[in-house]
């Protein structure tokens, strides 16, 4: 008997990971989901944001991207030629290319405002993403 309920536990709690709860489309907030299956707790990380280049601007335009200070923010930029920098104005954090890979900034946001993602390239610079943090 105890068995069939920790069996009807894990399904459960799989059934809510992979379902992945409400669908943001996308815009990820930066907050985390705990799953606890008889006293053990599993974090699943946010998802990451991904911004993809094509001719040097940023595929959709610009985006709005918000996060509440603590949050983690995850931002991966899928590069196009020509790209040699992109970087977090405030946050001063630098990614450059390693040919095709992308460029994955990683980071907690423990600065509060507003802050630019922006690339350098032979397309001149580029906003990538503007980066709201609150406290």
């Amino acid at each position: 008997m105890g068995l069939l309920i920790l069996l009807a536990a894990v399904a459960v709690g799989l059934f809510v990971l992979l379902s992945g709860g409400d669908d943001d489309g996308g815009e990820g907030n930066g907050s985390t989901t705990a799953t606890v299956i008889e006293g053990t707790t599993t974090t699943v990380e946010p998802a990451f944001e991904v911004i993809r280049l094509a001719d040097g601007a940023p595929v959709g335009g610009a985006r709005e991207l918000s996060y509440e200070q603590g949050d983690r923010v995850r931002i991966r930029v899928i590069p196009d030629p020509g790209l040699e920098e992109v970087h977090i104005h405030g946050y001063e954090i630098d990614r450059f290319p390693d040919g095709d890979k992308p460029l994955v900034f990683d980071f907690t946001a423990d600065l509060t405002g507003g802050f630019e993602l922006e690339a350098h390239g032979v397309a001149g610079d580029v906003l990538l993403a503007n980066i709201k943090v609150q406290p």
